[in-house]
């Protein structure tokens, strides 16, 4: 495997761990935050997607940007759609 593969499979599976942990640790919030109400939870994805709309990358072409803070952006949302599933799981228990 050559060193982009290598470094893509790394990135990919550190975006999967990533995923995971963020996943458990707002299903631990919530049973302080809450379950029923989940606008504590879109106001941090609101947050997060607004600290990644500021952040300066450097050395890369504009489209590349746009395409990886697309891209960013859509991983963010289904970051949090995934806990707000995996909330609701915690809630039927």
């Amino acid at each position: 495997m050559d060193e982009n593969n290598t470094n893509l499979t790394v990135l990919g599976l550190t975006s999967l761990a990533l995923l995971a942990a963020l996943s458990q640790a707002l299903v631990a919030l919530s049973a302080f935050k809450g379950r029923e109400n989940l606008g504590w939870l879109d106001e941090i994805e609101a947050n997060s997607i607004q600290s990644l709309k500021n952040s300066v990358s450097e050395g890369i072409s504009m489209d590349t940007e746009a395409a990886g803070m697309n891209g960013a952006i859509a991983f963010v949302h289904h970051a949090f759609d995934q806990a707000r599933d995996a909330i609701r799981a915690a809630d039927q228990q």
